[in-house]
């Protein structure tokens, strides 16, 4: 009688499901995009502690970029990067620490929408928007996709535009 031998990709923690994942996430970010993308500029922790709040409630649940609206915590990057059709989620750091980002640029505008690897979960849902205005369209990143005009302008809760400001 012959001994057969069995191999459990189970015993190893990767199911079927993983390794898809795993194998899309490979073929979806170009190797050589992965490290030349801009992340968001980072915030001081310490900026909020000299500001008292000033609302009771949380300011913004939506945003939307043009017509396509999102809700954060409950829309995905994936979601953002199919509606505009351009941009490479893009991921830096560990656990909780980490951030996920798609980075765009229009002009002199720099945008990233970004999910919080602890908040964002592992579906990566969008916890924050940034926008950058910078003093020329040659400082702008060329590593961030450019944004088509129609996923202008960025509103959050359908009343607040970000725009510039005119001295």
């Amino acid at each position: 009688m012959q001994k057969r031998s069995t191999f459990n990709v189970r015993q190893f923690g990767v199911d079927g499901r993983k390794t898809f994942f795993l194998l899309l996430l490979l073929f979806a970010i170009p190797a050589g995009d992965c490290s030349a993308q801009t992340p968001p500029p980072p915030v001081s922790e310490h900026a909020f502690e000299r500001v008292p709040p000033t609302v009771v409630k949380r300011l913004a649940t939506r945003f939307s970029l043009g017509a396509f609206a999102g809700r954060f915590e409950e829309t995905r990057l994936g979601a953002v990067r199919e509606a505009v059709g351009e941009g490479t989620v893009q991921h830096q750091g560990d656990a909780g620490g980490s951030i996920y980002w798609l980075c765009y640029r229009r002009a002199q505008h720099r945008l990233w929408v970004v999910s919080s690897g602890e908040m964002g979960g592992p579906d990566h849902l969008v916890t924050e928007v940034v926008e950058e205005l910078t003093e020329k369209d040659t400082e702008t990143s060329a590593d961030c996709a450019i944004i088509p005009e129609k996923f202008a302008p960025l509103v959050f809760d359908g009343k607040l535009h970000l725009c510039r400001v005119w001295r």
